[in-house]
């Protein structure tokens, strides 16, 4: 823990870097407030981003870019299962039965 940052800062949004490079010279910069927090939200499109490269880890992209759809639209939906359902990852073991 860094005590020259704020300590009533949330975890994680605040950061200091320094690199010295090889030719002597030093470069630092600070970020402070993460994307994503109230103070400093993420746009659509990041979030949409976000979404699709978590989702791609378990399913196929088509199905993940049809869930963001659904999402986009969640008070439409008539029932979530639909969602739920493209999302759903199949079991190995049931899948071989």
């Amino acid at each position: 823990v860094d005590a020259a940052l704020d300590g009533q800062a949330p975890p994680l949004t605040q950061a200091r870097i320094r690199v010295r490079l090889t030719d002597g010279r030093e470069l630092s910069a600070a970020a402070n407030g993460a994307r994503g927090y109230p103070e400093h939200p993420a746009s659509e499109e990041e979030l949409a981003a976000k979404f699709l490269a978590c989702a791609e880890r378990q399913v196929p992209r088509e199905r993940a870019v049809e869930a963001l759809e659904m999402l986009s639209a969640i008070e439409r939906l008539e029932n979530v299962r639909s969602l739920a359902g493209i999302l759903a990852v199949p079991d190995p073991v049931r899948a071989g039965r």
